[in-house]
């Protein structure tokens, strides 16, 4: 597994900070004052290199628009809508979250964000988890988009967060506010404050996902070596690094799903790779890898989700600053479709239906 790259950098709208080294934030520093921790990696294509500062320095200057949701060229995609019901998304650059409908409404939602990143839709209820990073704390949108609650996260920065079938909360940490190392937080159905937190194994922690027997999933880098990483994590916040994922250049987002029927049926562990431009799925009795899904076309696949029907996938990449959607499970060499005019998208999260 390659080490991590000194140049890899935590990107947001007011800081950047190096994610190996100093990390950014400073020991005991009041939380207003602590720079960005924003987990999109600073871009070295060459078509954007020189414009990267100012575009992460701007804030959402014009409505986002739709590129070919529903109609494209790509004949690997059904020729109906990209995809059913509605999609969230975070814009860490801007400080919103938006609610785009699959007919081509577009919303924000909430307010007062912070760098929100990781998004996550409650399997039993359809809410919408939002990990608002800066404001250290997980906000809980109704599929509409209407406040629900508020899950605290106190002295951390909250990248990533995932919801089991009982109702648990996993909440992957990047790292603290005191600028320790990064860590999982887990909130059993209800509560709005953690009963536990990791320590150990992670360094850095990035996204999470959840299994149908309610395990977790994060990835981050490890503590002892710097390699990217995938690890087991109970309810209990027990943490054991999974032995997966060996092409694993840089941590993008972690889901597990169903798959297949009968005898044939499984679930997945789909492992994402914002530097590698794919999913890497495994079998998740056995770990054994299946068929990598490229995600062509992009520069940075940040976090990636998957409709309900497992027909399409969608990635936010802080590249391009779109959302970008392929067939599941082929993929493709360019998307599908885009949904363009954001500054830092970050997290995605589909809900099958709503107010569309």
């Amino acid at each position: 597994m390659p080490a991590l790259q000194s140049s890899r950098a935590l990107v947001g709208s007011a800081a950047v900070a190096l994610l190996a080294g100093c990390s950014g934030g400073q020991v005991n520093a009041p939380f207003t004052s602590i720079p960005s921790q924003s987990i999109g990696r600073q871009a070295v294509h060459p078509t954007l290199s020189q414009s990267r500062g100012e575009l992460f320095a701007k804030t959402l200057l014009v409505k986002p628009g739709i590129n070919a949701l529903l109609t494209h060229a790509t004949p690997s995609l059904s020729p109906a809508a990209a995809f059913g019901g509605a999609v969230f998304v975070s814009d860490s650059g801007a400080n919103e979250v938006y609610r785009v409908t699959a007919g081509g409404k577009i919303t924000r939602v909430g307010s007062g964000w912070s760098e929100p990143q990781g998004i996550a839709v409650d399997p039993g209820t359809g809410d919408v988890n939002v990990a608002d990073t800066n404001n250290a704390r997980i906000v809980v949108l109704s599929k509409t988009g209407k406040p629900v609650t508020v899950l605290n996260d106190p002295g951390q920065y909250p990248a990533g967060v995932a919801v089991a079938p009982n109702g648990t909360v996993g909440v992957t940490n990047i790292l603290s506010q005191s600028d320790g190392p990064g860590s999982v937080s887990m909130y059993p159905a209800g509560a709005t404050s953690p009963s536990c937190t990791t320590s150990g194994v992670l360094a850095s922690a990035y996204f999470i996902g959840a299994d149908s027997r309610d395990n977790f999933y994060a990835d981050g880098i490890d503590a002892s070596t710097g390699a990217s990483i995938v690890a087991l994590v109970s309810t209990t916040c027990a943490i054991t690094p999974l032995e997966i994922a060996p092409n694993l250049v840089f941590p993008g987002g972690v889901q597990v799903i169903e798959s297949g029927r009968g005898k044939k049926a499984r679930e997945e562990l789909l492992v994402g790779d914002q530097d590698g431009l794919a999913i890497y799925p495994y079998d998740l009795a056995t770990l054994q890898p299946l068929a990598t899904v490229p995600l062509g076309g992009g520069i940075d696949e940040v976090e990636f989700a998957l409709t309900k029907n497992k027909k399409v996938v969608g990635s936010s990449d802080a590249g391009t600053a779109e959302v970008e959607l392929w067939p599941w499970p082929a993929g493709g060499s360019s998307p599908a479709a885009t949904i363009t005019g954001f500054s830092l998208p970050v997290g995605i999260g589909f809900v099958p239906s709503g107010d569309e």
